[in-house]
């Protein structure tokens, strides 16, 4: 066998066991992270009161909620597709998914009060969003701990 072909093989035994040491962790916190971060431009709490105190109407402000839901509801379809190897990111999804479903059950009660002109309705929604955005709080320390434990390094 020629010392070239050793070599390679050499190479190529080395990088599959390279492969399989990767922390399973960490490839799912990868995956994870893109997957959120692809679906979410766009829909940060801070760009949803934006678009709320741009609105000068009900009817607007139902829109942007209405906006905020649709969008919300593609995000946790994205997720519920995303299959975790791992129970540590598997708890990290699925308390994403809780919290957007929170969320966009409130932004949708939000929307129908403003269309309805029913304010009092109005309370019981914002505190669902609260709650759900609360959720997705805790679910993001949760991550970065976990990141920082593995020493994941999320892109900025």
């Amino acid at each position: 066998m020629p010392r070239w072909s050793r070599i390679l093989i050499v190479l190529m035994v080395a990088a599959v066991l390279a492969a399989c040491g990767k922390d399973p962790i960490v490839e799912d916190l990868a995956r994870f992270d893109s997957i959120s971060r692809a679906a979410m431009l766009g829909l940060s709490p801070a760009e949803m009161n934006k678009r709320l105190l741009a609105a000068e109407t009900d009817e607007e402000r139902a829109a942007a909620l209405d906006y905020f839901a649709t969008g919300l509801e593609t995000h946790t379809r994205s997720l519920t597709g995303f299959v975790p190897r791992t129970a540590e990111v598997k708890a990290l999804r699925d308390a994403a998914i809780d919290g957007f479903k929170q969320s966009t059950a409130g932004a949708r009660e939000a929307r129908q009060a403003f269309a309805n002109k029913d304010f009092a309705a109005l309370q019981g929604a914002s505190h669902k969003m609260s709650d759900g955005q609360t959720a997705v709080l805790q679910m993001g320390r949760n991550f970065n701990k976990l990141a920082k434990e593995k020493g994941y390094q999320p892109d900025k």
